[in-house]
């Protein structure tokens, strides 16, 4: 009996000892001569715990515990096999949490964003996590924010080649506003003279998940994000979850590297969309909505639930496939719409949940088709139900935007303008007087706009859906 005791304790130790475990490393960022960094000091240990005045140094640091390139190249040749890597399995399944904690965060000197070099990590997992309190126990990003204010792209992954398993960015407050140009007679973005930039640049990571959670993205004059992931196989996935949009053009476009496997499913789940605008200030623009969900080939299926969508002037959400049967499967359940549309002269409360062409979607010819919620739900195909329409009441300020249709602009009949004829120049512009077109939001960090409708508060970000590490 007790051979056979000892022999099954043997057998239990081999296989234990055989179980790919995975390395943890954290990296704690709080700034110089702060509480949270004088805490960090004590927990750092050189090996597992580090600690970090800035946090352009904590990227630096994560390369420098993967040492991707120089243990696990990447064939020259994306077609050929992967070469035998020479990391033992509890350094491939890394695991990095960088935990930053509450306060303002500038990039190097005072300028740039941050980034990673190349990386080459498929059993890696990165996570970017902000809002901690001072002893680095909780965070509450929405209570004790990290901010980020650049005038240019936050956080980029240089290179085309890069590799991980999880990509995780969470609890961070990013405004670029600073690289925008505004008007102050019509206060209006300038957009040629803006940075055509967004939040979070990825390039075409190849990964399993990608996850943005808890962030607030204010003030980009081109798309608060459009991650292009390469996704790894065919459970990859792509969660976008209770992080504030605000104030954005072109605000989120939902697509990816269209590479030979697509994600298998891009999820929308408690956001909230508010005051986001068009590509242009002129109804017959392209790219009006929101939230832009890519063709068949963004990935298999979409899932768009519990989020909030405000007072987005090109409507809420932006179906680009010209028949609802011809895009990914959709759902589109349980959100709240309120006021979205007003570039299109939509004035009912439930207008513009998603704005299309269908017919014929690339022609000017064509007018946006604006589907408000109740014929969402009764007369097209996509998988919808238990939405509502409300006033959440958020705590902004809504302005009254001026449009103008291209269309109908008519040239004035001056010499100057057969001159232009002569030319060969355009004669049908015109100069038109526009207003109030994506004027840059200041946000009070105390007073995000959360609902203050009680029945809306289960719609959009929610405090209590942040996780902890």
């Amino acid at each position: 009996m007790k051979l056979k005791i000892t022999g099954l304790i043997a057998l239990g130790c081999f296989l234990f000892a055989g179980l790919a475990s995975a390395r943890e490393v954290t990296i704690l960022v709080a700034g110089k001569k702060t509480p949270a960094y004088a805490n960090a000091k004590k927990m750092a240990d050189g090996k597992s715990i580090f600690a970090e005045r800035k946090l352009h140094k904590a990227m630096t640091r994560i390369e420098e515990v993967i040492k991707a390139e120089e243990k696990c190249p990447m064939p020259r040749d994306i077609r050929l096999k992967w070469p035998k890597c020479n990391l033992s399995a509890d350094q491939r399944n890394l695991v990095i949490n960088v935990k930053v904690a509450h306060g303002d965060y500038k990039g190097k000197g005072g300028r740039g964003n941050f980034g990673l070099q190349q990386v080459i990590a498929p059993d890696a997992t990165v996570r970017l996590l902000g809002g901690y309190d001072d002893n680095f126990k909780k965070r509450a990003p929405f209570d004790t924010p990290t901010t980020i204010t650049l005038g240019g792209t936050i956080f980029k992954i240089m290179g085309k080649k890069h590799m991980l398993k999880e990509f995780y960015i969470s609890g961070f407050v990013m405004d670029i506003g600073d690289g925008n140009k505004y008007d102050a007679k019509t206060n209006c973005i300038l957009k040629g003279e803006s940075a055509t930039v967004q939040h979070i640049h990825l390039g075409y990571l190849n990964t399993r998940r990608l996850v943005y959670a808890d962030n607030v993205f204010i003030n980009s004059s081109h798309k608060a994000a459009a991650p292009l992931i390469r996704a790894r196989d065919g459970k990859a996935e792509v969660v976008i979850r209770n992080n504030f949009i605000l104030n954005n053009i072109l605000a989120w476009e939902a697509d990816s590297a269209r590479f030979k496997t697509i994600p298998a499913v891009y999820t929308f789940e408690g956001n909230s969309f508010i005051m986001n605008w068009p590509y242009n200030p002129d109804p017959t623009t392209a790219n009006p909505a929101a939230l832009q969900l890519g063709g068949k080939y963004a990935a298999s299926k979409f899932v768009v639930k519990s989020n909030l969508f405000a007072f987005n002037m090109g409507g809420a959400i932006y179906w680009t496939s010209p028949g609802e049967k011809m895009g990914p499967p959709t759902e589109i359940k349980n959100n709240l719409f309120f006021s979205n549309g007003a570039l299109f002269g939509e004035a009912e409360p439930g207008a513009a949940a998603v704005v299309t062409k269908f017919g014929g979607f690339k022609s000017k010819d064509i007018p946006w088709n604006t589907i408000s919620v109740e014929i969402l739900e009764d007369d097209y195909d996509w998988d919808s139900d238990g939405n509502v329409v409300m006033d959440p009441k958020v705590p902004i300020t809504t302005i009254k935007a001026g449009f103008a249709n291209s269309g109908s602009v008519r040239a004035n009949q001056t010499r100057m303008n057969d001159v232009r004829g002569m030319l060969g120049m355009n004669k049908q512009g015109g100069k038109v007087k526009i207003s109030n077109y994506a004027p840059r939001m200041g946000v009070d960090l105390k007073v995000l706009p959360f609902p203050a409708e009680p029945k809306a508060k289960k719609y959009g970000v929610n405090r209590d859906r942040v996780e902890q590490f």
